[in-house]
Order: structure tokens, then C-alpha cells, then sequence
């Protein structure tokens, strides 16, 4: 979503905003020459502690329906 719509006073209209869910986050694709050796050694510690794979620096894993902390 670029833009909220309006009313014709300019205020946000919240009937015609999107349920939530219903559009999907833009994430920016970041590519390997994007992460420092560092970034990426904690990257695997935490998939290998979270046992999730592809984690990614943006990730926010309270995001996550599986982790291991909302058991």
C-alpha cells in the first residue's frame, strides 16, 4: 500500500484501509554482499538455536506462528 486514502477532509479513511493480512509486507530483498561476515555467523547461531532455517536480518520472529518461544 503506497498511500492511505482520504476522505474528502483529508483525514485517513479507515473503511476503506485493508484488513489486516490482507497486504502483504514489502520486504527489501537483501542480497549475500549485503551481510558482514559477523551478521552471518549469528545468523546461523540463531537458526541453529531457533532450529528455523533462512532466517533473514530483517525477520522479526514474533512474526513467526512456530517458534520455539510462543510454545
Amino acid at each position: 500500500m503506497q498511500d492511505f486514502p482520504l476522505t474528502p477532509n483529508g483525514k485517513i479513511d479507515r473503511k476503506a484501509l485493508p484488513l489486516p493480512g490482507q497486504v502483504e509486507i514489502e520486504r527489501k530483498n537483501l542480497e549475500e554482499e549485503d551481510t558482514s561476515p559477523l551478521q552471518k555467523t549469528i545468523i546461523k547461531l540463531w537458526e541453529e538455536v531457533l532450529q528455523v532455517p533462512n532466517i533473514r536480518l530483517d525477520d522479526n520472529f514474533f512474526n513467526w506462528e512456530d517458534t520455539p518461544f510462543l510454545l
